[in-house]
């Protein structure tokens, strides 16, 4: 994708989390719209080296938490990007009888269906700028044991804080903006007061003057060096920021609720409960990340069972470099109520060391209580009384 492609007017005007990926480039593929969701359960944890991924995956928060809620891996996701495109994918979810369609999976941003924010008001890191985050998911399977019933979900995800973001970060901003100057030199100068503190009208300007710009590539006959020496500074500066910032600090908050449709009708809905995510980490030196994680539900397994409080926590040590990578993670649970009555708490802790042989091999081994975590994608030996395993890339570190 180039670089013509990726600096859009929307990605300046916009503080929606889709346009600043786009404008660093397009990192993340959209599938193919309107396909189905499916309620296969999710891949064995046992699985060789999918433990440590799950492990892992406990201190993120879930992209799309509705689609967590109902255990269901959708097979394809509709995105809408504009009012009509949404109503369309709602209106779409409800049969001729009135029922709601099994397989329905819907995940937007309801930024992206309003008027979009500058870029001034989302480098202020406001309420707006939580706002401008927030992504939704709503998402249908078949309820167990009942073909003709739904389980709906719906859901929501949003960064309280981000400093790892490059677009909310006004000298990666003044920077981009510089180096769009070295590599436009003949188009215009650079705007006025991009490193000083951000007005309304200093954006307005900045962002007219980049349009120019924009607009001059695709008309000088130079366009194509141009184009090439502002991919290479994009591709430079977004890799030295996720450098200087990779363990920087963040905070994450997602949500779910589900209900259980009998017959598939909404007006017959009984509530299967709430599920809550907090994540967070903070930056340890440049080598290392302390990272948190609370998750906390009250749901039902079936629409006339009773409610199961479940609570999850845990703390996690991450060290690394190119070479050698290492963590230390402790976490607990407690359950509590549902079909099986009293209360169950465990705890457990488990570390971790990789080091790198070559740029495709790494050998690892796990400790602790989970031996799982010793499971790698290759062989497994036994060496002075710890589990190694070969791998094909990083599992423990950044």
């Amino acid at each position: 994708m180039r670089w013509t492609t990726h600096l859009s007017h929307a990605a300046f005007r916009s503080g929606t989390a889709l346009a600043l990926l786009l404008l660093l480039g397009g990192l993340v593929p959209l599938p193919a719209q309107d396909e189905p969701v499916t309620d296969e359960p999710p891949p064995d944890e046992t699985t060789a080296g999918d433990a440590a991924d799950a492990s892992i995956a406990r201190f993120s928060i879930p992209e799309s938490p509705a689609f967590v809620f109902l255990n269901a891996t959708p097979a394809t996701v509709t995105r809408p990007t504009a009012p009509r495109e949404f109503a369309a994918a709602i209106i779409n979810g409800i049969d001729n009888a009135g029922r709601v369609r099994q397989g329905l999976a819907i995940e937007f941003q309801p930024a992206l269906l309003t008027r979009p924010i500058s870029l001034v008001t989302y480098q202020r890191r406001g309420i707006r700028y939580i706002l401008s985050t927030a992504q939704l998911s709503l998402g249908t399977v078949r309820s167990s044991g009942d073909s003709g019933s739904t389980d709906l979900a719906y859901g929501v995800r949003l960064l309280l804080y981000d400093r790892t973001d490059p677009m909310a970060d006004r000298s990666f901003t003044g920077e981009l903006a510089d180096a769009l100057g070295a590599c436009t030199p003949a188009v215009a100068p650079d705007f006025p007061g991009h490193r000083e503190q951000p007005t309304g009208d200093t954006m307005d300007s900045a962002t007219a003057v980049l349009e120019a710009r924009i607009a001059a590539l695709e008309d000088e006959a130079g366009a194509a060096d141009a184009t090439a020496c502002l991919d290479a500074a994009v591709d430079d500066l977004a890799a030295a920021y996720a450098k200087a910032h990779w363990n920087d600090l963040t905070v994450g908050l997602a949500w779910a609720r589900g209900h259980r449709l009998t017959d598939s009708r909404v007006t017959s809905a009984t509530d299967l409960g709430d599920r809550l995510w907090l994540v967070g980490g903070a930056p340890v030196g440049t080598y290392g990340q302390l990272q948190g994680y609370l998750q906390w539900s009250r749901t039902r397994i079936a629409a006339d069972s009773a409610k199961a409080t479940f609570v999850a926590y845990g703390a996690r040590l991450t060290l690394g470099s190119s070479t050698l990578n290492g963590f230390l993670d402790v976490v607990g649970e407690s359950r509590r109520g549902g079909p099986a009555a009293g209360r169950k708490t465990t705890t457990s802790w488990t570390g971790g060391i990789e080091f790198r042989l070559s740029d495709r091999l790494w050998l690892a081994t796990g400790f602790g209580r989970d031996g799982r975590l010793t499971q790698t994608d290759g062989p497994n030996v036994l060496l002075a009384n710890l589990k190694w395993g070969l791998s094909d890339r990083a599992r423990f570190g950044r």
